[in-house]
């Protein structure tokens, strides 16, 4: 799963959480999926990430449980709530996350299949904004997968990506869009100004080596990591 490595790395890379730091840092992840996200996180070494995860469905957390081994620990839990509804509410307790990572998707044909249009809400985008730290940032999964691509146009698509960026950037001084495979787009909005790729990319890019080589994750030596061509 590409798309999972490059938001891993893209944590780091971004400069949202600190590598290799004994301080206790905070993340959420609204999508559960198969775990792979939240449990490698919540089991790295040299790292002290508070993990949380938030899916509406309850049988997204008994699958974690019955095949993936997933035990809650006071540092990796499950919350089965709506993670719109879960936003808000930490958004009114004043929570904070230094990075928030969406993964949800449709299991219908779209433009594209994720994330799902509630994610696609200013006012949804606008408490994730409020839940991050100053230093913080948002990491959005944008996912076509094969049979998306044969049944709608590139220019479709890109049509589609240069939406979900342009909602975002409302909220974000920080937006831009990595690709890493013709399936894998990954959208990093930060709440620092002038970090952006087009702002800061040599050091993003060499985050992105440091992290990726560190964790073996072999990203850069397809080096295909660039920005998406919105124009």
């Amino acid at each position: 799963m590409t798309y999972a490595r490059l938001m891993i790395v893209g944590t780091f890379m971004c400069g949202a959480l600190e590598f290799d730091a004994t301080r206790e840092q905070d993340v959420l992840v609204i999508g559960l999926g198969g775990g792979v996200i939240n449990n490698y996180l919540s089991t790295m070494k040299n790292q002290k990430l508070n993990v949380t995860v938030v899916d509406i469905d309850p049988v997204m957390k008994e699958v974690a449980e019955k095949w993936y081994g997933f035990e809650g620990t006071p540092m990796h839990r499950i919350i089965i709530q709506d993670g719109v509804d879960f936003l808000r509410d930490a958004a009114e307790r004043g929570k904070k996350y230094d990075v928030v990572l969406i993964d949800v998707s449709y299991n219908i044909i779209l433009d594209f299949i994720g994330p799902t249009d509630e994610f696609l809400r200013e006012d949804v985008i606008e408490s994730m904004r409020t839940v991050i730290v100053d230093t913080g940032a948002v990491i959005v999964n944008i996912f076509a997968d094969k049979e998306v691509k044969e049944k709608v146009s590139k220019e479709v698509r890109t049509k589609s990506l240069f939406y979900v960026h342009s909602i975002y950037s409302r909220h974000f001084p920080s937006c831009y869009l990595l690709t890493h495979s013709e399936d894998d787009r990954v959208l990093f909005c930060s709440v620092e100004e002038n970090n952006s790729w087009d702002d800061n990319r040599e050091e993003l890019y060499q985050r992105y080596l440091t992290v990726d080589n560190a964790l073996g994750f072999l990203l850069s030596s397809e080096d295909q990591c660039s920005t998406y061509p919105l124009d």
